[in-house]
């Protein structure tokens, strides 16, 4: 009788411990999946934070706001203003862009890197064609020489473009992007001090654009 009981026991242990074991792989099997699917479930602008969709809206029409009053100052001149021009394409670009943002659009979660985050390409793009336009539009109003124009537009595209690099970088290539972005911002704002120094290089700016 025991000769018999004794093989079904072990046969019982065996059972239990193979169940046991399939339910612990699966149980690993599902918690490495689980990040890969909570990254892939992530889609903006359904997952923006309250305060960022918030911010990007109120970017978007602060900005729309902007440009229709630099439009309203250009067309009430008697005289055409190349700098008006210039502002109100600046600012009807960084208001599409906001615009964009907002909805989504050239939105990405970078997950390559240490710790993910949001990558927004509409960001640089407004950057790189803005910023050109108000360091124009200061070069225009303080007669600066061409090639001080050249020079500061040049930096700041540089710069711009190597910060976006470092965005798509992974550490530690990130930060020699980002260095080299923030070098070409340091000969931007030299340059820049160099121009207008003093408070009243910067009134007359203020002035000239109203």
């Amino acid at each position: 009788m025991s000769l018999k009981i004794r093989p079904l026991f072990e046969i019982l242990q065996e059972g239990v411990a193979k169940n046991a074991m399939n339910a612990r792989t699966t149980a690993l099997q599902a918690a490495e999946a689980a990040p890969a699917a909570s990254s892939g479930s992530v889609s903006f602008p359904n997952d923006y934070p309250n305060s960022v969709k918030h911010f990007l809206l109120i970017g978007s029409l602060g900005m729309f706001l902007g440009a229709c009053v630099f439009l309203y100052l250009s067309l009430t001149r008697a005289k055409s203003s190349l700098a008006h021009t210039l502002i109100f394409l600046a600012a009807a670009i960084a208001s599409m862009a906001y615009y964009a943002m907002w909805t989504g659009i050239g939105v990405e979660l970078k997950t390559t890197d240490l710790s993910p985050r949001v990558i927004f390409l509409s960001r640089y793009v407004d950057a790189l064609l803005t910023q050109p336009l108000i360091l124009t539009t200061l070069c225009l109003i303080n007669k600066a020489d061409n090639s001080i124009l050249v020079s500061l537009v040049g930096n700041d595209i540089l710069m711009v473009l190597a910060a976006f690099i470092g965005s798509l970088n992974v550490a530690p290539l990130k930060y020699m992007w980002w260095f080299a972005s923030f070098i070409f911002l340091v000969l931007v704002v030299v340059q820049l001090v160099q121009k207008l120094e003093g408070a009243n290089d910067v009134y007359k700016v203020i002035l000239s654009l109203l």
